[in-house]
């Protein structure tokens, strides 16, 4: 009895270091854009090249006691290309000798700023442009409308007004409307995650996308002539990769006419990935553990969870026995009515991090 207490005891280490580690693991993240705008438009790593910077008024001091960028767009653009009206932009991939990296998951982070006096606006102030082939399709996070309470708009994906190219949403346009709180005169954090579907031309609908204003996700809601399945944002993309991400996007008309105000951008970034974050987050919890044969419920309850997180169950051989696909709420319950007795470890996949406990079935 004690040699096989102590057999289990070893498998048990064997697995928790092999596959789940301590308690906590990280996936490196590649950083391919940093614009701090510290009295220029360099991009530290290369990519990311100035353009239609005759809106720029000067730098100023930012958010952190750098400088940030101040903007005061009264010129106009009439674009064929993303380097005729972006503010930056990263070079076409059709470009042999400058490429942005090939990726299927891109994150963006920036702050912005609207002026006290700012007055709103025409819907056309886009803040981020991502293209696979500027020919066959484009995605935008418009800007439409800012208050003293809030600010909103719409993240859309078209194909450049060609319907007949097969691409996101089979050729359709695809628009999701959001908003948030916002306090005129404060610096807003604004991120986005893009990870595109799988299969051929990224036709599976099982990718994933999000906003986040000040780190809080927004939600991201259907409107009139656009798709209610939100994964369409980034499913069917034609050539494969996402590429020359571009910030602040005129589009064809001044998004800022003269007069109205003006705004500030600063520490702008993006990632192949989520970037670590510190600690992975300790609010997850799990209960009841251990969970016993005369409880009336029939679950292990597994709260404060991402919608981006995924959770395996590993039973003492290394097995996987259950797998959550993709969680939809806050909460994931694993039905442990018909599971046997014993020492079973539960991985928590999410934000590019990984956690791994045990759950005791009694």
């Amino acid at each position: 009895m004690k040699n096989k207490t102590i057999k289990i005891a070893i498998l048990t280490l064997i697995f928790i270091v092999g596959v789940l580690g301590f308690g906590e693991s990280t996936m490196a993240q590649t950083q391919l854009g940093k614009i701090d705008f510290e009295g220029n438009l360099t991009d530290s790593l290369g990519f990311m090249e100035p353009a239609h910077t005759e809106d720029i008024k000067g730098y100023v001091p930012g958010r952190t006691g750098g400088y940030a960028v101040e903007m005061d767009h009264s010129e106009g653009a009439n674009p064929s290309s993303p380097d005729n009206y972006a503010l930056t932009y990263a070079t076409y991939s059709n470009n042999p000798t400058d490429i942005w990296p090939e990726s299927n998951t891109l994150y963006f982070s920036w702050w912005v700023k609207y002026n006290e006096d700012f007055t709103n606006t025409t819907d056309n102030e886009k803040w981020l442009w991502t293209w696979d082939n500027p020919q066959e399709a484009h995605q935008e996070l418009i800007f439409g409308s800012q208050t003293s309470t809030t600010i909103s708009g719409r993240w859309q994906i078209g194909n450049s007004g060609n319907s007949s190219t097969p691409g996101w949403n089979a050729g359709n346009n695809v628009v999701l409307y959001w908003s948030a709180p916002y306090v005129m005169g404060n610096w807003v954090h604004i991120e986005v995650y893009i990870q595109l579907s799988t299969g051929i031309n990224h036709l599976n609908a099982d990718g994933n996308c999000w906003l986040k204003i000040n780190g809080d996700k927004v939600n991201l809601h259907a409107g009139t002539y656009s798709s209610t399945n939100p994964t369409n944002v980034i499913t069917g993309i034609p050539d494969g990769y996402i590429s020359i991400p571009a910030i602040n996007a005129t589009g064809t008309h001044p998004p800022i006419p003269a007069g109205h105000g003006t705004l500030f951008y600063d520490d702008y970034e993006v990632w192949d990935g989520l970037p670590n974050a510190g600690v992975y987050e300790s609010n997850r919890k799990v209960f009841p553990n251990p969970w016993r044969i005369n409880m009336r419920q029939r679950f292990v309850t597994f709260g404060n969870i991402n919608l981006e997180d995924k959770i395996e169950i590993f039973d003492i051989s290394g097995k996987i026995i259950h797998n959550s696909g993709n969680i939809t709420s806050d909460t994931y319950k694993w039905n442990v009515g018909n599971i046997s007795s014993g020492i079973y470890f539960y991985k928590i996949t999410g934000s590019n991090k990984a956690k791994g406990k045990i759950v005791i079935i009694r």
